[in-house]
């Protein structure tokens, strides 16, 4: 019988063996979290809180991982330049949000990676979450406050024009207990128009099964007359018909320093958009006293960056 050869173990391969060994030590000393999917976090206490609101940033961050970049007048794939990672972080820096919802983050080295620039700038963000199940361009949350439990609804099944796909991205979303009352919040990013044929319909029919889906999903978990707010790139206008898909929700009305509700500037067609934005259940709509805030986008993203500040503990 003829022995099965082996390859020999050369110099170079030795390397490559040690490099990748210590690629997965250090990814598993830094991972924030793994296996997410309905996460209870253990030992949560009320934490101390000493602001009257909760701040909640939602921000589309422009394929912070390794994507499809020009570089030298060509395409290739190629990391997020280190100037618009650094804006990204001073941008949030400069926002100090309690809760941060981020679309378009990459996995769990790229969150490591923000999270780094955070803390250099003066933020720490000691929870830190990103989705399990999607695509390269994942949902994250960095949160100060511990939450009770991590919802990583990225797989979720939707039904558009009776063919049984999946969301790209689904929901990724925290509950949080801070001072007795419980907040859930949701990060969301749905599919583009991107790449859309004619009997796509510029792939409204998905996004509003999207939203079906993700309301039911996050009703199921929360139960009624729960503090609810969504956040994100809806890849849509906020227009009634497309929002009450996902239930009984309203907009947070919002605009920047010029009074423009503009968050997306396609350059191509210079179009401008409201895509990203924050709607909320009935029960936390009351607790919201003051438009959300559009924060210029700067050179680290194509989308503004939005927040809001929930005035939790001034509301009867």
């Amino acid at each position: 019988m003829r022995r099965r050869s082996f390859r020999r173990l050369t110099k170079k391969r030795a390397i490559a063996i040690a490099l990748s060994m210590v690629l997965w030590l250090f990814w598993w000393l830094f991972a924030p979290v793994s296996n997410l999917s309905d996460v209870e976090i253990s030992d949560v206490q009320e934490c101390e809180f000493t602001r009257d609101f909760v701040r909640v940033c939602t921000w589309n961050v422009h394929n912070y991982n390794v994507s499809n970049r020009r570089v030298k007048n060509r395409w290739i794939n190629y990391p997020k330049p280190e100037n618009e990672r650094d804006a990204v972080a001073f941008t949030l820096a400069k926002i100090d949000a309690d809760i941060i919802l981020i679309q378009e983050m990459g996995d769990k080295t790229y969150l490591n990676d923000l999270c780094i620039r955070l803390s250099k700038a003066g933020k720490k963000y000691p929870y830190a979450f990103v989705s399990e199940y999607d695509s390269p361009s994942r949902l994250a949350i960095l949160s100060r406050i511990k939450p009770n439990k991590v919802f990583d609804f990225s797989d979720t099944r939707i039904i558009v024009k009776g063919e049984h796909t999946y969301s790209p991205r689904g929901t990724l979303g925290i509950k949080t207990n801070i001072k007795g009352k419980e907040l859930y919040t949701f990060s969301l990013h749905l599919k583009s128009k991107v790449n859309a044929k004619k009997k796509d319909e510029n792939f409204i029919p998905f996004r509003f099964a999207e939203l079906r889906a993700i309301g039911k999903r996050v009703q199921y978990a929360t139960g009624k007359n729960a503090l609810v707010i969504y956040g994100g790139d809806f890849n849509d206008e906020p227009k009634p018909r497309f929002l009450k898909n996902l239930g009984d929700v309203s907009i947070v009305p919002q605009s920047d320093m010029l009074g423009s509700s503009y968050t997306y500037h396609w350059l191509k067609k210079n179009i401008f958009y409201t895509y990203d934005f924050f709607v909320v259940s009935p029960r936390l709509a009351s607790f919201i006293k003051k438009p959300a805030v559009i924060v210029p986008k700067g050179e680290g993203s194509d989308h503004c960056p939005v927040y809001v500040d929930i005035q939790l503990f001034n509301s009867k």
